[in-house]
């Protein structure tokens, strides 16, 4: 991680600024802090920097059909890429899956192009680039909770994940407190394709926060994966690979979940 905590910090700042924080400040005093917070976005799938960036090209077009600018060197935090060469690599996948016109000025590597060349870039997304958002949530303010609905979690919900979502401009949905006729199973496949991502709290453990958070996952979805204190040594191996928060109160989770949340999905807008 020491070498590539530049960039992750760098993304950090990004995502910060873009949420309107205005300045960011980072004490360079407390080594241990940065590599958790540098290892926030390291853990980002390579497979979910695409759709950032289809979002990103999303925000700042005025209507469809219209082009948006993007600029490798600038923007290639705003997608948790760690450099302007990994932003052209996933600017091309856009354009190998027909989702955007191919950029003015993509083709030769990003360290090859001199200053001018490497300037701002132009793409349309096309019609397949706006089915591709439209499936997968994108524009959505909803948030799916996924957590046990035992008594002893309720504050967890009602003090901790249900204001942070909020705090982030999101709105949390836990089926449990849906109305609803139709079975419960079809509500929960149904609210989380429209959800923009998912939160999953395992304390507990139950099989179906887990079976939700894959779902969500297979469907291109972010998931943040959270845990009690208590509980974190039975998360199962499978999952454990990604970075839970990990919380003994609810004033505690509320705070890193806000957090993470503006860094890893962004603020709504």
């Amino acid at each position: 991680m020491g070498q590539l905590l530049a960039p992750y910090l760098s993304i950090y700042v990004r995502e910060q600024t873009d949420s309107g924080h205005g300045r960011v400040e980072i004490d360079l005093g407390t080594a241990n802090k940065l590599e958790e917070l540098a290892e926030t976005y390291a853990n980002t799938p390579a497979t979910a920097k695409p759709d950032k960036l289809l979002r990103l090209l999303e925000r700042r077009t005025s209507h469809p059909g219209a082009p948006a600018t993007v600029n490798a060197e600038l923007d290639y935090p705003a997608i948790h890429a760690v450099s302007a060469v990994e932003f052209d690599y996933h600017l091309k996948h856009l354009v190998s899956e027909g989702w955007i016109s191919k950029p003015t000025g993509l083709g030769a590597l990003v360290s090859t192009l001199s200053p001018e060349e490497n300037a701002d870039r132009e793409a349309s997304i096309t019609h397949a680039g706006w089915a591709k958002l439209g499936a997968t949530g994108s524009g959505s303010r909803s948030a799916f909770v996924a957590m046990s609905f035992d008594n002893s979690l309720d504050s967890a919900f009602s003090d901790g994940i249900e204001p942070a979502i909020r705090q982030a401009g999101y709105e949390p949905l836990r089926v449990d407190k849906v109305h609803h006729n139709e079975k419960i199973c079809d509500r929960i496949v149904v609210e989380i394709r429209r959800s923009r991502f998912l939160v999953a709290d395992v304390t507990m453990q139950r099989q179906g926060v887990y079976f939700e958070a894959g779902f969500a996952m297979a469907l291109g979805l972010p998931v943040i994966w959270c845990c009690r204190t208590d509980d974190f040594n039975n998360v199962h191996f499978d999952t454990r690979q990604y970075n839970h928060i990990v919380w003994e109160q609810p004033a505690e989770l509320r705070q890193q979940l806000a957090d993470r949340i503006r860094a890893t999905i962004g603020a709504a807008r």
